[in-house]
This record gives structure tokens, sequence and C-alpha cells, in this order.
């Protein structure tokens, strides 16, 4: 009776571990072999690769995940590279990583690519980007960047939206203070800008989505986007003509 008690007891314990840490990566349990990337507490710095699979207490799980906030605010993680096993990356996973310079989704990775090292990560079946860095190329193809895709990328000081982009979700460059140069390439249907006034203006509504801390609001500009200045922390100045009703 007493071995019964100990074996109930041992399986008990042995199911109640969610959470465990291999490698200075935590990982939490989301199923009985597949695990996910969370928050560490000490913080992820330098460079990171995250392994498609994990051994822990003598038993294999497959990675499949990278959890809301997971790389949040480090400030000191340089590289990032996914492994083909991911399935799911949220939105905000990399907010605020200032020093991220190079992001690689491994080959084989059915949902996510890095479309030639372009140093962000892709969701392939939408062509979104979510995730960016400072040194994002953003490639022609993508149709989508995400919401929180560039979120509190202050080292980013410029960038391209090729004449594939169709959507820029609000809070897609938020907090991205030392942004100085917005270019939109000849030949997007969907965006444009002016005169080289640094922002991006949605053609068929006439309505600023996107500034920075050089922008120059052209005086047949209608309406300011929400979010479209959100975060910018060098912006000392701005100058809105009389066309802006909203």
């Amino acid at each position: 009776m007493k071995k019964l008690v100990l074996f109930f007891l041992t399986l008990f314990v042995a199911s109640s571990v969610w959470a465990f840490e291999v490698d200075g990566i935590e990982y939490y349990l989301s199923s009985d072999r597949e695990v996910m990337v969370m928050a560490n507490a000490n913080k992820y710095e330098g460079s990171v690769v995250i392994p498609s699979s994990v051994m822990y207490d003598r038993k294999n799980y497959t990675v499949v995940s990278i959890n809301n906030k997971a790389f949040s605010g480090c400030t000191d993680l340089i590289s990032i590279t996914i492994p083909k096993t991911v399935t799911w990356i949220a939105s905000d996973a990399f907010s605020g990583c200032t020093s991220l310079t190079s992001i690689i989704v491994n080959d084989g990775n059915y949902y996510y690519n890095s479309n030639n090292n372009c140093n962000a990560i892709i969701a392939t079946k939408t062509n979104t980007l979510i995730v960016g860095c400072k040194n994002t190329r953003i490639p022609e193809g993508v149709t989508t960047i995400g919401e929180n895709a560039f979120n509190g990328c202050t080292s980013l000081t410029s960038v391209t939206i090729p004449k594939s982009v169709t959507s820029i979700v609000p809070g897609a460059f938020s907090g991205c203070s030392g942004l100085t140069s917005i270019e939109v390439k000849k030949g997007n249907k969907k965006y444009k800008n002016i005169d080289n006034g640094n922002a991006i203006i949605d053609s068929a509504t006439n309505t600023l989505i996107m500034g920075c801390k050089s922008t120059i609001i052209p005086q047949w500009v209608t309406s300011i986007e929400r979010r479209a200045f959100e975060g910018c922390t060098s912006l000392s100045s701005i100058n809105t003509p009389s066309s802006v009703n909203t």
C-alpha cells in the first residue's frame, strides 16, 4: 500500500511541473510533449538560438511557440534564431529589444521566414512582417506590417516601405524615437510620401498614418491617424496645416 501511495505522489509531483529552464531559456509546458519560450527574470542577452527541442527530466519536448513579451525589454539581446518547429510567435514577443540587429528563421519553417536574410520575422501564409529590428530591410512581397512589429526599436533610424505593402497596422512603429527617414517606394498603390516629407500617407484618404521627428505634414493632408507619432520622444515641434480636420 505504501508503494502505491508513493507512486501516485511521484506522479502528481511530476505532472505539476509546468515551467523549467534549460541553458538560460525559460520554457512553459503547453502540452505533454510541447513547450513555449517564456520571459526570463534574468533577461535574455547576446545571441540566443532557440532549439527545436529540449531535454528536461529525461523527457524530450518540442519547442513550438514564443509567448507574449518573452523577449520584451531585453535591451542587450543582439541576435535571435528561430527554429523550424515554431508555429506561433506573439506580436509583442520582441518589443523594446533596442540592440537587436540580427533575426534569423531557420530554413524549413512552414509558418515563418526571414526572406533572404532581411532581419525580420515574416508570417509566410499572410506575408505579414511581425517582428523587425534596426537592420531590417522590408522585402518586396510583404503586404502587411503588423502591430508592434518595430515597437520600441529606438535604434531604428530609417525605413523604406516597398510597393507591395497594402496595410500598416497602427502601432507598428510605436516608440521608434530615433527614426528620421521614411520612404515609400514608387509604385505603391496604397501609400505615398510626397516631397520627402518623412511620413507615410494613405493615398485614398490623405490620412497621415505614420510620422517621425523629421516629418513635414503636407498642406493637403486631411487627417492624422491614431498612434501616428506614438512614442516619438525626439519630436520637438510639429506644424499642422489648416487642411487637417481630424
